[in-house]
């Protein structure tokens, strides 16, 4: 199931979509990636100073720390490129660039499509009506029915 870009990017303006796709996430073990792209969105979308050092802040010691629960998995030279850049101060919007890109991509190509497929499993099943107990009790019935006749029939 492929996907387009624009499409992902209008599914996650939604707050509600958002919340069920990162729970998905979180079943991948992957939820970090929402969570760090979320972050760099933040990030984009505030022109505060301060705010912005926030997410800078937080996104190295979280999301860029090697070894850290929430590291994201992204190019080793993208990671440099962007822990380079905060420690020389740098807060221009250019600088997540790359790493939103990334996971942008990540979330796009790869687990939006799973997302969809999970989506699309799940309401399938639930358009399955389950045979009912007395639907189960009628065949039950004839087919006992049917075995005592062959039997009555070959005894007498």
């Amino acid at each position: 199931m492929s996907c387009r870009p624009q499409q992902v990017r209008e599914f996650l303006q939604n707050e509600s979509n958002k919340k069920d796709f990162l729970e998905y996430m979180k079943t991948l073990y992957n939820n970090e990636v929402l969570e760090c792209w979320d972050l760099c969105q933040k990030y984009l979308a505030t022109s505060n100073a301060s705010t912005r050092a926030d997410y800078l802040k937080q996104l190295k010691t979280v999301y860029l720390t090697e070894g850290h629960q929430k590291e994201v998995n992204i190019t080793g030279k993208t990671r440099s490129d962007i822990v380079a850049g905060i420690d020389a101060g740098e807060t221009s919007d250019k600088l997540l660039h790359e790493i939103e890109q990334e996971l942008f991509k990540l979330m796009a190509f790869n687990i939006y499509p799973q997302y969809l497929r999970e989506q699309k499993k799940a309401h399938n099943a639930l358009q399955e009506k389950p045979v009912s107990d007395t639907v189960m009790s009628v065949l039950l019935l004839v087919t006992l029915s049917y075995w005592y006749y062959l039997i009555a029939t070959v005894i007498f």
